[in-house]
């Protein structure tokens, strides 16, 4: 009873974006967040999907971090098995021309560095792609094992960062290594930020999934492999919507 009463909750508050409508409406989607938080094993997962749906001459990735040592080279390992080129791109200027050129893809998604809410680089990082990218749909990536306080620092600084362009969706990685999810939940709740994916492990591309609230909420009051709900560890996978085969369903 107290888990339905907790599910109808985080139906009510917890905004869920449908991810194929959001990105069978095409355009530029550039991934953000703090350092550790699995951003470029996410890109990778979600261009799978992409290619899936639309074809791989309709997939652009594209990556700024020029930072991190071996990040591309990263990157790179999965977009040659989907069979995609990366991108690098070194500023705003040279932001805006690739994009330029990648304008007939359907899809373009753009890795960025990850980087530290209090890092200075954030803001170099966020004005560059507020330059280069104009109205782009920002992607928040943040990781459930985060402290609170710390999870509301990344959302205020990064929106701080770049007023113009406000972050239009969130996704929630490392639910599998998280005691409880109830904090993140929290978070999204308050600033009435829209989950758009969960994601629950390091395979690509099956462990990132649509957001359900029934996980949501069990998630949130039952640390993982806790025997004091009906909903067990093993029949998560039933509720965490297995949507690859909805991906599959290409359009030409």
């Amino acid at each position: 009873a107290l888990l339905q009463r907790v599910t109808d909750i985080v139906e009510t508050l917890v905004k869920v974006q449908d991810p194929i409508d959001t990105f069978d409406s095409g355009g530029v989607f550039t991934f953000i967040g703090p350092t550790g938080v699995g951003k470029t094993t996410t890109v990778a997962k979600v261009a799978a999907r992409c290619v899936l749906r639309f074809g791989r001459n309709q997939v652009a990735l594209l990556t700024t971090d020029t930072y991190r040592i071996g990040a591309q080279e990263q990157l790179k390992v999965f977009a040659k098995i989907l069979g995609l080129p990366v991108v690098s791109v070194r500023d705003s200027d040279d932001l805006a021309a690739k994009l330029k050129e990648a304008s007939k893809r359907k899809v373009v998604l753009v890795d960025t560095a990850g980087v530290g809410q209090r890092d200075t680089l954030m803001l170099d990082q966020a004005q560059m792609l507020s330059k280069g990218s104009g109205n782009a749909h920002r992607i928040l990536v943040m990781s459930a094992t985060t402290d609170l306080r710390t999870q509301e620092d990344v959302i205020v600084l990064h929106n701080r960062a770049d007023s113009k362009a406000h972050i239009k969706s969130v996704i929630i990685t490392k639910t599998d290594e998280a005691a409880l999810i109830g904090p993140i939940v929290d978070c999204l709740i308050r600033h009435e930020m829209p989950l758009l994916f969960i994601s629950n492990g390091q395979r690509v591309p099956e462990d990132l999934n649509t957001p359900n609230t029934q996980y949501l909420a069990y998630r949130a009051m039952h640390p993982r492999a806790s025997q004091e709900s009906a909903l067990q560890d093993n029949q998560i996978p039933a509720v965490l919507a297995d949507n690859l085969t909805q991906w599959s369903k290409t359009q030409r």
